[in-house]
């Protein structure tokens, strides 16, 4: 999960230009085009936390293992983003 992780982090997404956009366009698309309008930038990165759980004879239940794992995914997020927790 690290690798992927930092993977996620290490890729670089690049910002298309109206030239490069579909010429038809849906209310949330044009929404979006006038948020994104004035960026400089050409591309753009992002990360991500996550939080890791297993079944263990305590948390045996999918429901109690999801819970786990969304306990430790705020847990990332609190130590700074960007990171795993379990």
């Amino acid at each position: 999960l690290e690798q992927v992780r930092q993977n996620i982090e290490n890729y670089r997404m690049t910002i298309r230009n109206e030239a490069q956009r579909p010429k038809t366009k849906s209310k949330a698309q044009q929404r979006r085009g006038r948020r994104t309008k004035n960026r400089k930038e050409a591309s753009v990165s992002v990360t991500i936390s996550i939080g890791i759980a297993e079944s263990t004879g305590k948390q045996g239940k999918p429901e109690v293992v999801l819970k786990a794992a969304d306990k430790a995914l705020y847990k990332a997020k609190n130590k700074g983003r960007n990171c795993i927790a379990y």
